[in-house]
């Protein structure tokens, strides 16, 4: 998910938004996707703790970090997260991406 998150960040393209998408999207200088994703937020101002909570308050993002209807142990299950500040070649520390993603651990 980091290498996904820097792939998104050091687009060379002025909009933020340009390589911002999961898997297959195509960055402005041509460069195919990398890493893996997982719920994917971004913005000004975020923080890990305003980022989870809009995925809490989004049902289909809650569902896959939180999977309702998982019914097998929780003991080997953890919820990577990872989140870059800034980007290439203007954005400001404060803009930031995040991803996170249900595996076994």
């Amino acid at each position: 998910m980091e290498d996904r998150l820097f792939w998104m960040a050091e687009d060379p393209s002025t909009d933020p938004m340009s390589a911002w998408g999961h898997i297959g999207s195509v960055r402005s200088d041509g460069l195919a996707s990398v890493g893996c994703d997982g719920n994917l937020a971004g913005g000004s101002g975020n923080t890990g703790s305003t980022v989870a909570q809009k995925w809490w308050d989004s049902s289909s993002h809650r569902a896959s970090l939180y999977k309702p209807t998982y019914t097998a142990s929780t003991a080997r299950v953890c919820i990577l997260f990872s989140m870059t500040h800034g980007g290439v070649p203007n954005e400001p520390y404060s803009f930031t991406r995040a991803a996170a993603r249900w595996v076994n651990c």
